[in-house]
């Protein structure tokens, strides 16, 4: 959640239990989040049909914008490759190059939570997500503007 570029607001994540394996629980805590925070904006993954995800991560890339025209708000998506664009600009082209530009753009917010730096066979460290979405709402920043 962020009030401007370098604003963040709030990062925790909007993440499912094995309760929560469905698409209605996870609406229902983006309208919970909603109408606690007033966005104006929500700005979400593009997920081809496609492309190796989950179903559940599909389903809920559709949703979002069909959520955001019900509350009237503004809807933005972007893919993968979108984000690598806006990134790319600032010579970052790789998942941990992103997150550590956004470490030193916000350095206040998130230097502590960036992941060391994998070895190409080691699985990706899962705070490096919460990079990605960041990098989401920063792309929105930079194309708008």
């Amino acid at each position: 959640m962020f009030e401007g570029p370098d604003s963040p607001l709030d990062w925790g994540c909007l993440q499912k239990t094995e309760k929560e394996n469905s698409l209605d629980s996870l609406v229902m805590k983006l309208h919970a989040l909603c109408d606690y925070y007033s966005p104006t904006v929500l700005v979400s993954e593009r997920i081809p049909d496609d492309a190796h995800r989950s179903e559940l991560s599909k389903e809920l890339s559709k949703e979002i914008p069909l959520f955001a025209k019900e509350q009237s708000l503004e809807s933005k998506q972007f893919d993968r490759h979108e984000v690598k664009g806006v990134f790319s600009v600032f010579g970052a082209v790789t998942q941990q190059n992103i997150a550590e530009l956004i470490a030193d753009w916000l350095p206040g917010y998130f230097v502590h939570y960036l992941p060391k730096k994998t070895k190409s066979w080691e699985t990706t460290h899962p705070r490096i997500y919460l990079f990605y979405a960041i990098a989401l709402a920063l792309s929105y920043y930079y194309i708008r503007d």
